[in-house]
């Protein structure tokens, strides 16, 4: 091992230069490999994929309709009896005219952060109409979230305007019109049927209403937007102290409500 030490100790300078100076021609010839970043891209990289993401858990989380619960819930209209004659924005008895309205409603809205998911009516048409005992005087209005679903006289609509495929309802635009007696009902859809007897003081009978499923559709998502659902029954007299006489009304919603 001495030896050795010895020998590389004594290496003259010239020499020395020689050899590093050979040893940069040979590295110099030898091929380079190319780094990362000049490599070709991969295929990975040159052939893009068509996948789309597929959902996860937390897009859920922005629809509150993701999971429901089931709620089968009771809408009663109350007897009424007369109108209120230069009240709440009526007028006074006429002959021939519509003075006074008089109705009865029913609501519901979830409770809390809940939302309306879906509703179904017992009335629909998907499920065959629904029959009751019912009667009116002197004429009368069924509204679904201020919207007209059936009116006894057609001409009850002329004055309203036009909202999605039906009328909305307005008392200032219908006070002090013309009561035509001898008209047509008029129904939301094309298949709505209606039967009542005629109107008349404290007069009752089997009664049938049925309101086209595909034609409430609309009103359906107004009411999902609005998360509430109103059902009114309004009268309209002109002179008499029986006018604006309703019976009472009962049906069944089927609803769909947030989970949460």
């Amino acid at each position: 091992m001495l030896s050795i030490l010895v020998s590389c100790a004594f290496v003259s300078e010239q020499n020395l230069q020689d050899r590093l100076q050979a040893l940069d021609t040979n590295q110099s010839s030898l091929p380079v490999s190319p780094s990362d970043e000049e490599s070709s891209p991969t295929n990975e990289e040159s052939s893009p994929t068509n996948e789309e993401p597929s959902p996860t858990n937390e897009d859920n989380l922005d629809d509150p309709c993701a999971e429901t619960v089931a709620l089968e819930y009771t809408f009663e209209i109350l007897e009424n009896v007369g109108c209120s004659w230069g009240e709440y924005g009526n007028g006074m008895p006429e002959q021939g005219r519509i003075q006074a309205r008089k109705g009865s409603f029913a609501a519901f809205a979830p409770e809390g952060n809940q939302k309306i998911c879906d509703v179904q009516f017992e009335f629909e048409s998907q499920f065959g109409g629904q029959n009751f005992p019912f009667g009116f005087d002197d004429q009368m209005l069924i509204l679904l979230n201020q919207h007209v679903v059936f009116a006894s006289h057609k001409n009850l609509l002329e004055p309203l305007s036009s909202s999605l495929n039906s009328s909305l309802f307005a008392w200032e635009q219908l006070v002090g019109a013309p009561m035509e007696y001898n008209t047509e009902y008029w129904l939301l859809g094309t298949d709505s049927v209606a039967v009542f007897p005629e109107p008349g003081i404290r007069i009752t009978g089997d009664s049938f209403l049925k309101i086209d499923s595909m034609a409430l559709n609309p009103l359906r998502t107004r009411i999902l937007e609005e998360n509430h659902i109103d059902l009114r029954f309004i009268a309209f007299g002109d002179n008499d102290d029986t006018d604006c006489y309703l019976q009472s009304f009962a049906t069944t919603l089927s609803l769909m409500l947030s989970a949460q």
